[in-house]
């Protein structure tokens, strides 16, 4: 069965992708506009003043997984090549888990804002913390100038603006949101937009599936349409187990100290919000992506030749649904590209006020001055993204590429062990940044590149570029000294097991409360997470057997 390209759903004369377009920005522009009234404080823009419950930390964390890679890049593979990207991306769930409850907790024990911060404090230096910043702003900017120009390339065909007015349009909605709000905005439009996300995956997908001939299409239809779809390797890509493994490595340590991920746990009211959030987020999440991608992977019978793939969600919700499911599952599309591109945009503000200009340059500066300071600084993200984005450098192509692997390579070994190992030190630190990056930098372009040498098993070059960063950490970190203050510091983190303000927040009983009401929702998501697994696995997984 193939359907006839997209044409745009139209209301009125008007299309609903404009309509849907130009809604979701207001929306953003509107709560950036109320929330401007509620922060007096820098720790308000900051960090929300540590007031959010379970529901806004797991709206957040949802938002920020079913980013627009995600929905977008990710599907477009999935929808080419079938299980390959599944197999990939949730690599991802258990970095993120551990980048909430086991990084993310402890710094936030420690009353740290930024990932800097606590860098910086381990390591008792302002040097240590200068690189690590510069490493998470070239990540960031370099990741946001990709989601400005992919949005901009995929609305400019859909909505029918031309490129430059997309770009301009976004990133004056993100100019007032970021500046006006904070991380209030972040959170409360993250748990706003992740309905319509929910949309995309739990209602527009079942009915592709339905379309399609129903899950028995995708044990039947689908190898016939699309051989190898069930395959590791992919379709189309026919890519080696070493390739797999790395990509799973890459996106298990890159969700682990993604910046947008660890600080998640930073505006959670105590450790209950931040345990319940991510149980919720890690379950809704999956659940909402699996039938995302049984959706797209299913769409291939219906219409094997969507180009560019990228835009397979819309070309579903334009063609297999009405108006109202249709135009909200293309504003779940939107949503995605917005709360990626305004948490990237939020953190490298972040590193440029807090850990560069504040801690960094040694400005004193009181509470008004810092909080004029942070806003600026998201002025300037803003406007130095865009205007790279307008300029299509394919340089910024390459560093977008790449920024995972900065954080994965660079920061990860480096943030693990100083959590876990007292003689840890900054010079061993300093040796894993630049160690791991740049071995990732020339084995990447020895092997991907020029060919030059070829790693064996295939494996992707972050596997040993990890591997020299933790060597480096460990060798450089025994060779030198340890000061006595990165000795005290690991071991006031280490002896910290809560946050101060779930303690003080709190009785005896009313943490008996919390803790069993965090139990119970753990114990229905388990039940709920195997009923559903277990149903797919018994009519997909097992017939392909």
């Amino acid at each position: 069965m193939e359907i006839d390209a997209a044409v745009p759903m139209q209301l009125g004369g008007l299309g609903t992708v404009d309509i849907v377009f130009f809604t979701v920005l207001l929306v953003y522009v509107f709560v950036g506009a109320v929330l401007f009234r509620v922060i007096d404080v820098p720790e308000d823009f900051y960090v929300m003043g540590q007031s959010a419950g379970g529901i806004l930390i797991a709206g957040t964390l949802f938002a920020s997984y079913m980013s627009a890679s995600t929905m977008m890049g990710i599907a477009g593979i999935v929808y080419t090549d079938g299980a390959v990207m599944w197999l990939v991306i949730y690599g991802s769930w258990p970095g993120l888990v551990l980048g909430m409850l086991y990084i993310g907790r402890r710094f936030r024990a420690n009353d740290e804002l930024t990932m800097p911060d606590y860098i910086g404090d381990r390591y008792q230096s302002e040097f240590i913390r200068l690189v690590a910043t510069l490493i998470m702003m070239v990540g960031l900017i370099g990741f946001g100038v990709i989601q400005l120009i992919g949005a901009g390339y995929l609305l400019a065909d859909v909505v029918g603006v031309d490129y430059a007015t997309i770009v301009i349009l976004f990133a004056a909605a993100l100019l007032i949101f970021t500046v006006a709000g904070g991380m209030y905005s972040v959170v409360v439009t993250d748990t706003l937009m992740g309905v319509t996300m929910m949309i995309t995956g739990l209602v527009l997908a079942p009915i592709a599936i339905q379309t399609a001939g129903g899950l028995d299409a995708l044990v039947t239809a689908l190898p016939q349409e699309n051989p190898g779809a069930w395959t590791a390797g992919g379709a189309n890509m026919e890519m080696p187990f070493g390739w797999l493994l790395g990509q799973w490595v890459l996106w298990f340590f890159f969700m682990m100290v993604a910046p947008w991920i660890v600080t998640r746990s930073f505006p959670a009211r105590d450790d209950f919000a931040v345990l319940s959030g991510t149980t919720i987020a890690t379950m809704l999440g999956t659940i909402v992506i699996t039938f995302l991608f049984l959706g797209v992977t299913v769409t291939y019978i219906l219409n094997p030749g969507i180009e560019p793939a990228d835009v397979v969600v819309i070309w579903m919700a334009q063609e297999l649904a009405g108006p109202t499911i249709g135009g909200l599952a293309i504003a779940g599309v939107m949503a995605g590209i917005l709360s990626t591109t305004s948490t990237i945009f939020i953190y490298a503000g972040f590193g440029l006020s807090r850990d560069l200009f504040e801690r960094v340059g040694g400005n004193i500066l009181d509470e008004s001055q810092r909080l004029v300071a942070a806003r600026i600084a998201q002025i300037i993200v803003v406007i130095t993204v865009t205007g790279i984005a307008l300029f299509e450098p394919l340089g910024i192509y390459w560093l977008g590429a790449w920024a995972g692997a900065i954080f994965a390579a660079a920061w990860a070994p480096m943030i693990i062990i100083g959590l876990e190992w007292e003689e840890a030190n900054k010079y061993g630190a300093l040796a894993s940044m630049l160690g791991g990056f740049g071995s990732y930098v020339v084995l990447y372009q020895l092997h991907e590149i020029w060919g030059t040498y070829q790693i064996p098993f295939m494996l992707d070059p972050i596997i040993p570029a990890i591997i020299i960063a933790v060597t480096l950490m460990v060798v450089v970190s025994l060779v030198t000294e340890t000061t006595q203050a990165e000795r005290e510091f690991y071991r006031e983190l280490d002896q910290t097991s809560l946050a101060a303000s779930t303690l003080e927040n709190h009785s005896p009983q009313s943490l008996r409360k919390y803790y069993n009401r965090t139990k119970y929702i753990a114990i229905t998501i388990l039940v709920l997470g195997v009923t559903v697994y277990g149903y797919l696995m018994a009519v997909i997984w097992y017939p392909l057997v």
